[in-house]
């Protein structure tokens, strides 16, 4: 689809500034879905990790372009550091390329918090997992623990509105 775009949410890098496996994961999953639909792929993550000067965002471009996807497909979205940004700094960049149909890829845990971001921002979106068939891992056990207070954490800064201030940033 022309007017289709995946948005994959960052993950964080390693002190050296390369992918981590979940972000590998999300990006392997993301570009496989743009190729599948023929969409364009908006990589979503800015500069998170102490020390390190490269974006979420840049690592997954230049990701998306090792699994073949072609640079005039990828957009990016540099600037968030956290899935409450990712929605409200891809919601500019999704408004202004015109796009009809958003799919957003993140891990199965994460879904949910990114669900209420989107939907706190106003973007309407099929979220796709990036991680079914993913054995059970320690760090996921963590992962998925972490999420409950997270999802708290979201639910008070959008009745908060914090994501309309997040929107009026230029």
């Amino acid at each position: 689809m022309v007017n289709s775009v995946v948005v994959v949410l960052g993950a964080s890098l390693d002190t050296a500034g390369s992918a981590s496996p979940t972000m590998k994961r999300r990006v392997k999953a993301a570009c496989l879905l743009s190729q599948k639909k023929a969409a364009h792929l908006l990589v979503s993550g800015g500069v998170t990790c102490p020390g390190v000067l490269k974006s979420e965002a840049q690592v997954m471009a230049a990701l998306a372009k090792e699994f073949g996807l072609e640079d005039k497909r990828v957009l990016i979205e540099d600037r968030s550091c956290n899935t409450l940004e990712n929605a409200a700094f891809s919601k500019k960049i999704l408004d202004r390329e015109n796009f009809k149909t958003v799919y957003v890829v993140s891990d199965c845990y994460h879904l949910t918090r990114a669900k209420m971001a989107f939907q706190a921002v106003g973007v309407k979106a099929e979220y796709c997992a990036s991680d079914l068939a993913e054995p059970l891992r320690l760090n996921l056990i963590f992962s998925i623990l972490r999420e409950f207070p997270a999802l708290l954490w979201y639910a008070l800064r959008i009745l908060r509105a914090d994501h309309k201030r997040l929107m009026n940033l230029k």
